[in-house]
């Protein structure tokens, strides 16, 4: 029993033959009329059977479907992610196909002032096939922010927001790297292609943004990839960006595992000061940092003076208002203090002072003295 020819639909044809970056484009050159097959003109929904029939489109015959390519692309900066653009921005197309003959497309956009990984093949069922099952891979971004962040802040881009009529919430929210006056978070969309604006996102939140580079679709990454630079997948490879949608997702727990047995938090956040935290080294408490005498943070917990001397005791509360007192000093039954009565500019001098009243005897007088240095 002989099986029957096998016929396929002449969009299909098409896209895998190179001349279309998806089927929708293919029925696009139904419509123009310049596809033939068979020596008249073609229609969308016309089926052949490749290598048997006659397809020719613009007067070209088809004499092999083209062998299938896929790559990954860094895009560079201020590009467009596709072929051709009717503002005449400059495209990634002269860069993906510098060699002859080869017909390469992007199967997904990416945001003109972003940088990062894209996916570039010659295989049209590919593109929808990632189109349609975009659900399942997920998009790593790294984003520079101006300034340091903390738990709150995660938190925020962790909620999600409304964006375009598309609700969009991250699956991983995380920080990569701490700059000198600023950082890059890592964020990981499940579902999302690059169709949406990451930094409106980011602003929505308030952060102020700088770069946004994707660096990986599903288990693809940059990894030590340039700017404008191309790197062969093997089809397996792309096999697993839909078999193995989860590869990604075991790397970062594993990588989180490293990182809570070093004792440091899985989000990438640095600890805070020591004086902040409660603990010290080993789980024992830290030491309380008090106010000094002059109201700066920092030094040891003052002490009383022994009774008798003149050294200058921090009293809680006194601030700039109260000047240092002496520990010898005794409060007097009206409230005041016994230096209180010579503290006054207003009052008596030094030397009036530590002299003795002229209707005490000589003795008394030296004896007085004797007592007020003491003091």
């Amino acid at each position: 029993m002989s099986t029957p020819p096998v016929k396929e639909r002449l969009q299909k044809i098409l896209a895998r033959a190179g001349y279309a970056t998806s089927r929708r484009k293919a029925e696009d050159l139904l419509m123009e009329g310049v596809v033939t097959l068979n020596g008249k003109i073609a229609k969308v929904g016309d089926s052949a059977e490749f290598g048997k029939d006659s397809i020719k489109v613009r007067g070209k015959l088809l004499h092999t479907l083209a062998e299938p390519l896929y790559y990954a692309f860094y895009k560079p900066k201020e590009m467009i992610a596709a072929l051709s653009d009717p503002e005449n921005r400059p495209t990634i197309g002269p860069i993906i196909n510098s060699q002859e003959n080869q017909r390469l497309f992007p199967v997904e956009r990416l945001d003109f002032m972003s940088d990062g990984l894209i996916l570039v093949t010659n295989d049209g069922a590919f593109q929808e096939r990632m189109q349609k099952k975009s659900q399942k891979v997920p998009r790593v971004y790294h984003v520079k922010v101006r300034g340091h962040v903390d738990a709150e802040k995660l938190k925020r881009l962790e909620k999600g927001a409304k964006l375009e009529d598309q609700f969009i919430k991250p699956k991983v929210v995380r920080q990569h790297e701490e700059l000198n006056q600023k950082s890059i978070i890592e964020i990981v969309f499940l579902g999302v292609a690059g169709g949406f604006d990451l930094k409106a996102y980011f602003e929505f939140k308030g952060f102020l943004v700088e770069r946004v580079t994707r660096v990986g679709i599903g288990h693809l990454n940059l990894g030590s990839m340039r700017p404008g630079e191309l790197r062969a997948l093997a089809p397996t490879q792309i096999e697993a960006l839909f078999d193995q949608p989860e590869l990604l997702f075991k790397k970062i727990e594993h990588e989180t595992l490293q990182i809570l047995e070093k004792g440091r938090d899985p989000r990438g956040l640095k600890p805070p000061p020591r004086e902040f935290t409660g603990t010290g080294p080993k789980g024992k408490a830290a030491p309380l940092k008090l106010p000094t005498p002059n109201g700066s943070g920092g030094g040891k917990r003052p002490t009383s003076a022994k009774a008798g001397s003149a050294k200058p005791v921090a009293r809680k509360g006194a601030g700039s208002r109260m000047p240092a007192l002496f520990e010898g000093a005794k409060k007097s039954p009206a409230g005041k203090s016994a230096r209180g009565a010579f503290s006054s500019g207003n009052e008596r001098s030094r030397d009036e002072r530590t002299s003795a009243p002229s209707s005490l005897p000589q003795g008394a007088a030296s004896r007085f003295k004797v007592k007020l240095r003491s003091r």
